[in-house]
């Protein structure tokens, strides 16, 4: 059995000015938290005779975590050739991790009738069964800078209609690789991404003041190196459409303020994914247990698997 949980949560201050009516520029600075928890129960075993209290038997756990603390910059620039025509560059850079936090927990216990493994035997003068309960736990904390997350480069054009808008936007995320840490027999790392590039295009059209249908299309491919049990990279490729209902307002008494329109923007969204994750080869129960006690092949690889997501999405805004 697996689990992991992967958290993010990021926390922002921006600020952005016009020069003209044709450049705008912004910037903003992210501090952000980010953590992996992972837990893996393992266990296996067999019975020459049934209800043998002396059942041969192997069974593990094991969890771990990390988190990190960090910040990331963010430069933009927004281009306006002419009224229906926009053009706009982001550069975030990578997140640069100041505080690192690790702990690991585990335990591996077993009880082995070595006389019944062909290939192992006991120590002289010691018992045929053989039974070991170990544990592990180990925590470390540091400050140390190392990065956490990729660069990411972002250009987009888009075209505002009378009542038609549609965009496109690219994407680029560079290779990124941190320190790995190592706690027990649990390699932990905050990052090891190669570049990556993702586009979505679509379009919204407006049906009245009030109304508004979007449809798009986009990739959300992964740049994961890590081929750990449980974990992996896919490649996901989607659909996303919507709509979008509001209300228009005046402000009393207030004829020079333009119009106030409220929005709520209801949205869904699939996408399929393609890849690879890390898998676990399990073999016979006494083939594990020779290759246990004498060292054996490396059964960690790799499986090809395929992943559907729905996502459904609901927003709020007021434009003015």
């Amino acid at each position: 059995g697996y689990v992991q949980t992967n958290v993010q949560h990021n926390f922002v201050i921006g600020t952005s000015f016009k020069t003209n009516d044709t450049f705008s520029f912004g910037a903003s600075l992210i501090g952000m938290y980010k953590s992996f928890i992972f837990a893996r129960e393992s266990s296996g075993g067999i019975s020459t005779v049934p209800e043998d209290p002396n059942s041969n038997f192997i069974t593990s756990s094991e969890q771990g975590s990390q988190s990190h603390g960090g910040v990331q910059a963010v430069l933009g620039v927004q281009w306006k050739p002419d009224p229906a025509w926009r053009v706009g560059l982001s550069l975030r850079s990578p997140a640069l991790g100041i505080y690192h936090s690790y702990e690991q927990h585990g335990y591996d216990t077993s009880g082995i009738d070595l006389d019944q493994v062909d290939t192992v035997s006991p120590a002289p003068g010691e018992p045929s069964r053989q039974l070991r309960y170990i544990t592990e736990t180990e925590a470390f904390s540091e400050f140390r800078p190392d990065w956490i997350l990729p660069a990411r480069f972002r250009l987009g054009i888009a075209q505002v209609l009378e009542r038609f808008t549609w965009s496109v936007d690219v994407d680029y995320q560079s290779a990124v690789q941190s320190r790995v840490k190592q706690l027990g027999n649990v390699y932990f790392q905050a990052v090891n991404r190669k570049s990556v590039v993702n586009a979505r295009i679509g379009g919204k059209y407006k049906t009245s003041d009030m109304t508004r249908i979007g449809l798009g299309v986009f990739t959300d491919r992964g740049g994961e190196r890590n081929k750990y049990i449980g974990t992996g990279r896919l490649n996901f490729y989607g659909i996303a459409l919507g709509a979008e209902l509001g209300d228009i307002y005046k402000v009393k008494d207030k004829p020079e303020v333009d119009k106030l329109r409220f929005s709520t923007t209801l949205g869904l969204r699939y996408a399929v994914g393609f890849g690879q994750l890390g898998k676990y080869e399990v073999p016979e129960f006494y083939t594990l247990v020779d290759e246990f006690v004498n060292g054996g092949p490396n059964r960690i690889g790799t499986t090809s698997a395929t992943a559907h997501e729905i996502t459904a999405n609901l927003g709020a805004g007021l434009f003015f």
